[in-house]
């Protein structure tokens, strides 16, 4: 696995800040903290780290200047002076973004710069013989640059080409909008969060294709996913042309009527299914507050369903931003888990952790400490108790005073 890291200088609330990056990864603090901030900049670092190769036939400072807009709509940069700069560390390269004087600048390592060159002298020259093969048809050739594209990625070392999820905040809007709304919607005229018009995008296309025909490689990973599903939703989804509705006990529920939990869960549901049932391995996901409305024994459940979509599908990375001390307690448990497994010969294996996969960090003053207890290989919550301090003492005084 790659090393990764990002250093953040004076980015908004994110004044110092140093992180790795690994398989699990989980950011905790409180509200404004910049929780949000940094999961959003790894998507973005993450994202264009391999565009190059894929958009191999662009100039890069043509893609500089999407990657620069696409920056200013995820994060609004729009009446803001700031004066930041941002760099993303993958083994010996490294992407870093300037922000100063209402203007953004992207410079990369030489070491990237001529892996990116070499990748796309090969990449040009395989099009061109492609290209010139006049007995291939149009598909062989798409099918063969596909797999030259595939091969370029994988070989520079940054990644895979793979499926990316992003998971953003405030999900439950979405089932009050109009069903096709998102697929209507441009941004040009209408300012929604970039990142929540994806999203509905997808959960759109999920809902589509809901009743689709299942891959046969990966129908034997839906059951565990429906349990744990049905686990935090308390009901069963059923799939129908208003919507659907929760089935539950011999009643039927429509998706609007259902609890503020059901609510908030259902797109995650609909979006992670998706997701497994695709196909692709190596992915990444992205979930911002995953315990949302949820009751602590729903969000141990809904850590152990996006454990088990990690592991099943082989994902990349799994990004995870949260309020929560009962996410770090549950994941605390899956690292034991993995470490005893073999005294626990019943465990289930697909949603172990492994410690060394593992970090974890608190978000606050502008910084990022680690959470990792290397002698214990646990997450330290010793920080979050402090609030648990604070009631208890409040309440030994008021005590004193009966």
């Amino acid at each position: 696995m790659q090393k990764e890291k990002l250093i953040v200088k004076n980015f908004f609330t994110l004044k110092d800040v140093e992180i790795e990056l690994s398989k699990f990864n989980i950011f905790i603090g409180e509200q404004a903290s910049g929780k949000s901030l940094l999961i959003k900049l790894v998507y973005f670092f993450k994202k264009i780290s391999t565009s190059p190769i894929i958009n191999y036939k662009t100039e890069l400072s043509e893609l500089n200047q999407r990657y620069i807009h696409l920056f200013d709509e995820i994060f609004n940069l729009n009446n803001f002076n700031l004066n930041s700069e941002i760099t993303y560390y993958i083994d010996n390269h490294n992407i870093t973004m300037s922000i100063a004087n209402n203007k953004i600048i992207i410079t990369y390592s030489h070491s990237l710069t001529s892996m990116y060159e070499a990748q796309r002298i090969i990449l040009n020259k395989r099009y061109d013989e492609s290209t010139n093969n006049a007995n291939d048809t149009d598909i062989v050739k798409y099918s063969i640059m596909d797999i030259a594209v595939l091969n370029a990625v994988e070989n520079s070392k940054l990644g895979k080409v793979n499926l990316t999820r992003f998971l953003p905040a405030g999900r439950m809007s979405l089932l009050i909008l109009l069903n096709n709304l998102f697929n209507m919607i441009d941004n040009k005229n209408i300012n929604l969060p970039i990142l929540l018009t994806m999203f509905g995008q997808q959960y759109q296309s999920a809902i589509a294709t809901f009743n689709g025909k299942i891959r046969t490689d990966t129908t034997d990973k839906l059951p565990e996913f429906e349990e744990y599903a049905s686990k935090i939703l308390k009901s069963k989804y059923v799939h129908d042309l208003m919507g659907g509705y929760l089935e539950q006990n011999g009643f039927n529920t429509r998706i609007s009527d259902s609890s503020s939990g059901q609510q908030e869960f259902l797109p995650i549901y609909m979006i992670l299914r998706h997701y497994l049932l695709s196909g692709y391995t190596d992915g990444e996901l992205y979930i911002e507050e995953p315990e949302a409305h949820l009751y602590p024994t729903a969000q141990k459940d809904i850590v152990e369903l996006l454990t088990y979509v990690t592991n099943i599908t082989n994902s990349a990375g799994l990004y995870i931003t949260t309020h929560s001390p009962y996410i770090l307690t549950v994941l605390n448990n899956l690292i034991m888990a993995h470490d005893v497994k073999d005294k626990q010969p019943n465990t289930n294996p697909n949603i172990l952790i492994n410690f060394d996969d593992v970090r974890a960090y608190f978000i606050g003053n502008g910084t990022a400490t680690s959470l990792m207890d290397q002698e214990y290989r646990i997450i330290d919550a010793e920080k979050l108790d402090e609030v648990s301090n604070t009631i208890n003492a409040q309440y030994s005084e008021m005590v004193d005073l009966l």
